[in-house]
């Protein structure tokens, strides 16, 4: 079932991981050559810019119902990917439909400029059990014509609200994220398509591709829900960009595609 109308380029993607233990169970992983320990030592969060709003602000609206905040899955300072259609991710809090009158999230990417390159809203549907669309780990991807320009910087914003037909937009929540395209590395490349899924992990950590290495992350996490090895390098790489609290708080929820 589809939980929102897609009328854009655009394909999101739920990511609830249907995982057999909450986020806040650490491995007992001692090995120094462990996925968690080589993520540690290899991923460095960019340092440049100021820190971004990633989170909704402390006051939220009443239709948020578990004290959870949106949340861009991404360093404060931004991330690098040389996709040319990246896919960016975020943790989705759970909404209440009884306050929630006109729910809707709205995805806006704009340049290092400020101007907007492109804004699309998505009405959240309301099910029979009371709930919001879907919570959770989400992501988009950016298809064509919108592709990112290398070397350039941009930031994408989400905003999701419990009534948007509210000109005042006092009970949205909104987070943001940077992304910047670098040049693709042919050697890299051609090493990640002949390695094993961990190995990939740790060759884009190395190389700070922060958005193709949270991605097979999680693909990886989607296989091997109950893997403690995996499950410690995701607690390990979140706390690297302090994002400890999304990791305490995601839970197994299903998953759910939406399509082109």
């Amino acid at each position: 079932m589809a939980w929102f109308t897609h009328t854009s380029r655009f394909t999101l993607l739920a990511l609830a991981l249907t995982l057999g233990t909450p986020f806040h169970v650490l491995a007992q992983s001692t090995s120094s050559s462990s996925l968690g320990s080589q993520l540690e030592s290899s991923f460095r969060a960019p340092s440049r810019g100021l820190p971004e709003n990633r989170q909704g602000g402390a006051s939220r609206g009443p239709c948020f119902t578990d004290g959870r905040r949106l949340t861009a899955l991404v360093p404060r300072a931004g991330g690098e990917t040389a996709a040319e259609y990246p896919t960016v991710f975020w943790y989705m809090p759970k909404m209440k439909a009884q306050e929630a009158p006109a729910p809707e999230m709205e995805f806006t990417l704009r340049d290092a400029n400020e101007q907007k390159i492109y804004s699309v809203k998505y009405p959240l549907p309301k099910y029979n059990d009371g709930s919001v669309g879907t919570s959770g780990i989400m992501s988009l991807t950016l298809a064509s014509p919108y592709s990112l320009n290398v070397g350039q910087e941009y930031k994408w914003q989400l905003r999701v609200m419990c009534d948007s037909q509210d000109p005042s937009g006092a009970e949205a929540q909104t987070a943001e994220g940077i992304i910047k395209r670098v040049a693709e590395d042919s050697e890299l490349e051609r090493r990640v398509q002949q390695a094993a899924p961990e190995e990939r992990i740790i060759l884009y950590a190395k190389a700070n591709r922060w958005y193709e290495m949270l991605a097979n992350l999680i693909a990886l996490r989607r296989i091997r829900p109950n893997d403690p090895s995996v499950t410690d390098a995701w607690n390990k790489l979140f706390a690297v960009v302090e994002l400890n609290d999304v990791s305490i708080q995601s839970r197994s929820q299903g998953t759910r595609n939406t399509n082109n």
